[in-house]
Parts: structure tokens; C-alpha cells; sequence
């Protein structure tokens, strides 16, 4: 086999995780932004995220970040590790 570029990317990649499990953390995530009475905008300014970036969690188009969901729920639950 020779080894190009292209196959050294292709088999370097990460595995994508589970559509599902995306959409159940997304939905999770939208849980905890009700549950705290935010509404985008200032959930995205809490954040320090845009607009469009918050949109991508929330549809499930990317996942959400450990840390922001953390943050939601030590505000939410007061929950330290």
C-alpha cells in the first residue's frame, strides 16, 4: 500500500459518536436551559459562545462541550465533583 496523505487523514480520524447519544445530550443540555429560565442570548453570552454555536448544541449538529454542560448544572444543582 503506498501511503499517502490522504490515507495517513483518512486512518487518523476520530470516530464520531452516536447521532443518538448526540441527540439525547442535546436534549439534556436544552433541559437544563429551561430549568434555569435562560434564554438564548444570555445563554449564549454565560457561555461565551455565538449565537450559531449554541443553535449547533441544541440541534444536535455538534456536540456540547463537558464544560459547558458542567457549568449549566453547577448552576443548576449547585453540584460540585
Amino acid at each position: 500500500m503506498t501511503y499517502t496523505s490522504w490515507n495517513i487523514k483518512r486512518s487518523g480520524r476520530k470516530a464520531r459518536r452516536c447521532p443518538a447519544a448526540r441527540i439525547e445530550h442535546a436534549s439534556r443540555f436544552r433541559a437544563l436551559l429551561a430549568d434555569l429560565g435562560l434564554a438564548h442570548p444570555e445563554a449564549a453570552q454565560l457561555l461565551h459562545v455565538s449565537l450559531r454555536t449554541l443553535h449547533n448544541w441544541l440541534s444536535a449538529r455538534h456536540e456540547v462541550p463537558y464544560a459547558a454542560y458542567k457549568l449549566l448544572r453547577l448552576l443548576r444543582f449547585m453540584e460540585l465533583p
